[in-house]
């Protein structure tokens, strides 16, 4: 058994061909990430492969999670720099000056 397919074991996920199939899963979603129109898609898509990574390395007490939570984070903040829309729905707003006193 190769040390991949081993590692698969320990996690509980199986044999080499679910790896491979797990490996074109998110290789797929950095596709979808990578092209603007379904950028959106692509994020969505990621977040919940790499919800799934935090789950099973949680799960087996290895801190390996935080790799995963971190990518997912940084996909989005990816997502909001470069998508205008994004930012409309979620705007981040300054606070008020003293000087001003007023909205922003």
């Amino acid at each position: 058994m190769s040390e991949i397919s081993a590692g698969g074991v320990h996690v509980g996920r199986g044999r080499l061909w679910a790896g491979r199939i797990i490996s074109a899963l998110e290789l797929s979603c950095a596709v979808l990430y990578a092209i603007p129109q379904t950028a959106v898609l692509g994020a969505i898509l990621m977040t919940g492969y790499l919800g799934g990574a935090v789950a099973t390395h949680v799960r087996v007490s290895e801190t390996a999670w935080v790799f995963a939570a971190v990518l997912g984070g940084l996909a989005w903040l990816g997502l909001y720099l470069r998508d205008p829309r994004l930012g409309e729905l979620l705007p981040l707003r300054r606070l008020p000056s003293a000087r001003t006193g007023g909205n922003p």
